[in-house]
């Protein structure tokens, strides 16, 4: 009697892990092909990847990330004026429309002229762009700061930003 429990029981535990290692292994396929195919272009890039900086579920104020993405020297070069012009918010604007657009970028609330108020990034996407960043050396998430692991980078694998 207690050999054909503990049989059914492995057997049981067998199928679970079983299941466990498909699903895992299909997110995984998931993502790998979600990063092949996402083929952005070099200016959206860096600010589609900055979005990984934001905890899972936060709601972005549009606002204040144009205002970053400015401050970090993240939209390309099209204007001829000061660093912080106004020009340069209607370009960091198309850019988060064009992420928009895409379907990278959620949007959970809209001004009154139907422009992104808030917004925020699906976790899995997250996920990825904290994994391209890390490969980019453009920011790196820590869970604690270990200044071993950061300091034995190379001078040429700085890192843009670390998130504590």
């Amino acid at each position: 009697m207690a050999d054909t429990i503990v049989s059914f029981l492995t057997d049981k535990l067998t199928r679970l892990l079983v299941e466990e290692v498909q699903l895992v292994a299909g997110v995984h396929d998931k993502v790998t092909s979600l990063r092949s195919e996402l083929s952005l272009p070099a200016r959206l890039k860096p600010c589609f990847l900055y979005l990984g900086m934001y905890p899972e579920d936060y709601k972005i104020p549009a606002k204040q990330l144009i205002q970053l993405w400015i401050s970090e020297g993240l939209l390309i070069q099209e204007t001829s004026g000061s660093p912080s012009t106004p020009e340069q918010e209607y370009i960091a604007e198309d850019y988060l429309d064009e992420l928009v657009d895409r379907s990278l970028v959620q949007v959970v609330n809209r001004t009154s002229d139907g422009g992104v108020k808030t917004c925020r990034i699906h976790d899995l996407l997250r996920d990825l762009c904290i994994s391209e960043s890390r490969d980019d050396n453009f920011f790196d998430v820590c869970g604690e700061i270990n200044f071993q692991t950061l300091g034995s980078r190379g001078r040429d694998e700085e890192v843009r930003g670390v998130l504590i």
